[in-house]
């Protein structure tokens, strides 16, 4: 009887829950606010798919690789995080909120073959954006956002980005 119960009860939550997949990619402009090293601009490149649990709740993880204009040779920035967002509206155009958290690396190759420097840290960074609706592929939508990330390590790191991407619900 318990097996029975539990598979009626699953089945109510997934027809209920009416929720779909979604994967995604973008690219990103980044200007620093705190590093360990002197840091001008970078920009990178990030992937990411989810889950869509009710109609305007997200949830997902997110890959990202930044490389960064410094002083120092070949700065970068990699980051594995997940997210939460949630879109207003049913609209054209949906304001979103949203935040990650996971983890991050800062990256860079020291002078005179010694071995590359890095630190290791959780982060989270929080975000508002706009995703819009495209008439050409059903599902798919144009993502624009505005973040923050910041990174606990012995020596912060933080940073602003402007992200532009595609979004495509399956």
């Amino acid at each position: 009887m318990k097996k029975y119960f539990t598979i009626f009860i699953l089945c109510f939550v997934s027809f209920s829950v009416n929720a779909q997949f979604f994967t995604g990619a973008g690219v990103n402009l980044l200007l620093p606010h705190e590093s360990s090293a002197q840091r001008d601009f970078g920009g990178g490149i990030n992937i990411y798919g989810g889950y869509c649990v009710i109609d305007k709740l997200d949830i997902g993880l997110d890959i990202q690789y930044n490389r960064f204009v410094a002083i120092v040779d070949h700065y970068s920035f990699y980051g594995l995080k997940a997210f939460v967002e949630y879109r207003f509206f049913n609209k054209s155009i949906q304001p979103l909120i949203g935040v990650g958290c996971g983890f991050f690396e800062e990256r860079w190759q020291m002078l005179l073959n010694l071995p590359d420097y890095t630190q290791n840290g959780f982060g989270f960074s929080p975000v508002v954006g706009l995703l819009f609706d495209n008439d050409l592929i059903d599902g798919l939508k144009v993502k624009t956002e505005l973040s923050y990330t910041y990174v606990f390590t012995d020596t912060p790191i933080s940073h602003f980005g402007l992200n532009l991407g595609l979004r495509y619900y399956f």
